[in-house]
């Protein structure tokens, strides 16, 4: 695709072109011998993936009826930039079941990717499952119980992740730039030094990472009983991410290479328990009357058991100390660290009488200290309040205080019908999860105000739950760009996502329209919400990145919330859609 535009009297033409390739070919083959049913099927499965952009770009355009880059004077820049990525895997399954009480399943893959160097991008990634329908067994039909599925499931696989690599991580690449202010050339035929291009240092090459091997292992059970009206799915598994990318060794100063630029190694293990829990029951009455009620719940846990973190660096985002990621061994993911700071000074005497037995200098000088600030605790005693080094063995007054990971996700269907009319909805929500305000736009982050902004500290509203209005940078950040305990939302909800009324004609009241079948329909979604969320919050979309609004993954890692221009009321909220229809058929 070619563009061009002309904007602010310059001149700008380039291309863009992304192609994307995915041939998947495959073949299967089933056979009865009695009572014994097999299956086998093999396959083959590519993704390529091709982008290339380019510009040239001059300003000084000399008229706005020609645009053309002869008829400018300026300054002429121009760029390319290209990408590409590939996978190619070849896949085989085996299935086999004896009159449907024994199951069993052998799969495998053996993939490759262009994200790792020759002699390691290929990996096999083996699998099987294994199930018994105890309730179509001979003896177990002589019970005569109301259940109509008893099956046990387990199973074990291992799968292959190669998105922690980058595109290029084992090549070394050095970024060129021109006209360098730090790149100077000596004066040769020339009076003057010219600017020169600047080759810059590259990462160090990652030429020995290759797939991160994710093993799955499930146990379940599928309960179906009462002419199978009711119905129960449970299953328990844990997920082990092994080889994970992780930092190599760190390496000294003097090599000229930051920390964010040493290589990557397999050498981090990640850990995910969890449960997942479903009960429905459908029933229709004599009367014609039908219902039905069900709910799904699951949760989980992810622990870091491996991480290269000699340091035992925390978790530092918005806590006074830089930004990292801070993973380390034992680490749930999701935790937030922060400071315990629960109410605001009241009147400065409080003020003074404080700072006489807690130093607070780490987040401001003791003069600037006013009522309607944020009041620190001193956790750990020692008669100051700060971040300490950062570390587990030294985190000073950083403590847990919350984890944004969602707890107990639910859902709930509920539907009813009468003689063509039915009813149905779905709810959904997460019944835990915490979400910290710091630096967001709700505690005067950004240029956006809502009417909650109102409810803030003064002489006339001792009890207002913002900290008090300043010009000064310094008290913002004291108070709003700090993980606290005040600060920490209940990010639980509920939410109606579907709601649909319907009626269906009966087939002898279309007749002399024409029509075999009529269905009229209402249908609306997201219709409420139950939160305890400010209203500039969406529940569902706290964690999603508009990079239109300044928002970057790099300043709000998915580890914990959102934080920076993220989750902040700048992300579009779910929308209410409110729909009427008819469906028929001639």
């Amino acid at each position: 695709m070619n563009w061009k535009n002309s904007n602010w009297g310059s001149y700008t033409r380039g291309n863009t072109f992304n192609y994307y390739l995915s041939p998947n070919v495959s073949s299967s083959y089933t056979h009865a011998w009695g009572d014994h049913f097999f299956k086998a099927m093999a396959g083959f499965q590519m993704e390529l993936q091709e982008n290339s952009n380019g510009y040239t770009y001059k300003d000084g355009l000399l008229t706005s009826d020609i645009f053309s880059f002869v008829n400018a004077n300026g300054q002429v820049l121009a760029g390319e930039d290209r990408t590409h990525w590939a996978t190619m895997g070849m896949y085989a399954k085996l299935n086999w079941n004896y009159k449907e009480i024994y199951f069993l399943e052998f799969s495998g893959r053996y993939d490759g990717s262009s994200r790792f160097a020759p002699g390691n991008r290929w990996g096999l990634f083996p699998s099987f499952s294994a199930g018994y329908d105890i309730s179509r067994t001979d003896y177990f039909k002589a019970l005569n119980l109301p259940v109509s599925q008893l099956k046990v499931r387990v199973s074990y696989g291992r799968l292959g992740n190669q998105n922690g690599a980058g595109l290029y991580d084992y090549l070394g690449i050095q970024s060129l730039t021109s006209d360098s202010p730090n790149a100077w050339l000596l004066p040769g035929v020339q009076a003057t030094p010219q600017k020169g291009t600047l080759a810059t240092t590259p990462k160090m090459i990652s030429s020995y990472i290759t797939w991160e091997k994710v093993d799955n292992a499930n146990l379940g059970i599928d309960l179906m009983l009462l002419d199978n009206r009711l119905s129960i799915t449970a299953d328990i598994y844990q997920r082990t991410t092994r080889d994970m990318i992780g930092p190599a060794e760190a390496i000294p100063n003097l090599g000229g290479i930051s920390t964010d630029d040493r290589a990557k190694v397999n050498n981090a293990t990640l850990r995910n328990r969890g449960w997942e829990l479903s009960v429905n029951w459908q029933d229709q009455l004599k009367c014609g009357f039908s219902y039905g009620i069900g709910f799904n719940v699951f949760n989980y846990k992810a622990v870091v058991t491996k991480y290269n973190n000699p340091e035992g660096l925390i978790y530092n985002n918005h806590t006074g100390l830089a930004t990292n990621k801070g993973y380390y061994e034992g680490m749930d993911v999701g935790e937030i660290w922060g400071y315990e700071a629960n109410d605001l000074f009241l009147s400065n005497r409080e003020v003074d009488a404080y700072l006489r037995q807690v130093d607070l200098s780490f987040f401001k000088s003791g003069d600037k200290w006013q009522r309607g600030d944020l009041k620190y605790i001193d956790s750990d005693g020692d008669g100051k309040v700060d971040p300490g080094k950062g570390t587990l063995a030294d985190h000073g007054d950083l403590k847990i205080i919350g984890n944004a990971t969602p707890k107990y996700s639910f859902g709930i269907n509920l539907n009813v019908g009468y003689k063509g009319f039915e009813i149905s909805t779905l709810l959904q929500g997460v019944a835990k999860r915490d979400f910290p305000m710091a630096a967001s736009t709700y505690l005067f982050g950004g240029k956006e105000w809502f009417k909650e902004h109102l409810d803030y500290f003064s002489p006339e509203n001792p009890n207002g739950y913002l900290p008090r209005l300043t010009t000064d940078a310094q008290t913002t950040n004291a108070n709003t760009g700090y993980n606290t305990t005040r600060y920490m939302l209940n990010a639980a909800y509920m939410r109606m996502k579907n709601l649909t009324v319907s009626y269906t004609f009966k087939p002898q009241l279309l007749k002399n329209i024409g029509l075999s079948n009529l269905k009229v329909y209402f249908t609306c979604d997201n219709l409420f919400t139950i939160s305890k969320l400010p209203n500039q919050f969406d529940p569902e979309t706290l964690n999603q990145v508009n990079a239109w609004a300044g928002g970057s993954n790099a300043a709000a890692p998915g580890l914990t919330s959102a934080q920076n221009q993220n989750g902040n009321g700048k992300v579009y909220p779910m929308n209410r859609n409110f729909v009427f229809g008819l469906d028929f058929t001639f």
